[in-house]
């Protein structure tokens, strides 16, 4: 089976090292990560497991909103996530569920020591709040404290009482008398039945309709073909667009940015098409 997060990892370019480990000690929203001794912590993405990377994170790795180290061409794939805050709790991102290796960073070269392995959300906990206190606006705080006590929640087992069994008893079967039974008394007199009933003849009801012939020149009209469905403007555009595009987030990029659809519809679609089982050179013609 094709696996879809190596192709994913395979289409972001790879890292300038020493810019982007400067970038991770000074950036703002990345506090709750480094450490006082110079090292910062990071998470490598588990490429063994079957897991993908939802479109808004692929789309932020390449805007830089979500930092992220991607091995060199020539080394084997590598992908290490430094989320901000505002991004690690946002669900568009679906980065809690990620299985990840929880490593620290000391230099450029991004070898790193490995702490521990889980869930993004499990190896968070001792850096985000409440278990650690972070340089952030109080309903900042307030609002990722709530997620994860809601995450903890969630995985308290919930002991819900067992259904009684039900027990299905079969209907009383009712029994009509009927005439071979001795209890049945028919009262039922036919000599008064049609006691003061007089037929009608109902004389001149066939007058008028000898020389009726209407069903001989009848036709049955023709329906009207269907108009064909005309395609829209902007679909005409994306389709003239088709073979410039060379890999999927320009397709998003340009439905937001020259057609007007609304980015997270255009990266949703990108999206399922990046996750289709259609075959690489293909996907781009699916998601257009």
């Amino acid at each position: 089976m094709y696996d879809v997060l190596l192709e994913q990892v395979s289409e972001l370019p790879p890292s300038a090292k020493e810019p982007l480990f400067r970038r991770l000690l000074v950036e703002d929203g990345l506090s709750y990560l480094r450490e006082k001794s110079g090292a910062i912590i990071g998470f490598e993405v588990d490429l063994t497991k079957e897991q993908t990377l939802s479109g808004f994170t692929l789309i932020a790795i390449q805007k830089h909103t979500v930092f992220a180290y991607r091995s060199d061409l020539g080394e084997p794939p590598k992908l290490v996530l430094f989320p901000p805050l505002d991004k690690l709790f946002d669900p568009a991102f679906e980065l809690l569920d990620l299985y990840v290796t929880k490593k620290r960073f000391t230099d450029s070269k991004f070898v790193g020591t490995k702490i521990a392995s889980g869930t993004l959300q499990d190896l968070v906990k001792d850096l985000t709040p409440p278990q650690k206190q972070v340089d952030l606006p109080d309903m900042t705080v307030a609002a990722m404290t709530k997620h994860m006590e809601e995450i903890q929640q969630g995985r308290e087992k919930v002991e819900v009482p067992k259904a009684p069994d039900l027990v299905s008893e079969a209907p009383e079967t009712l029994t009509e008398p009927y005439e071979d039974d001795p209890g049945f008394a028919q009262e039922f007199d036919e000599g008064d039945a049609y006691d003061g009933f007089e037929e009608n003849t109902y004389e001149g009801f066939d007058e008028g309709y000898d020389d009726y012939s209407g069903y001989d020149t009848y036709e049955e009209p023709e329906p009207e073909p269907e108009p064909e469905p005309e395609m829209d403007e902007r679909s005409r555009k994306l389709k003239a667009k088709a073979p410039d595009f060379a890999q999927l987030s320009e397709v998003s990029d340009f439905c937001s940015g020259v057609l007007g659809v609304s980015r997270p519809l255009a990266v949703t679609v990108v999206n399922k098409a990046l996750q289709s089982d259609v075959a690489p050179p293909y996907r781009i013609d699916l998601a257009v």
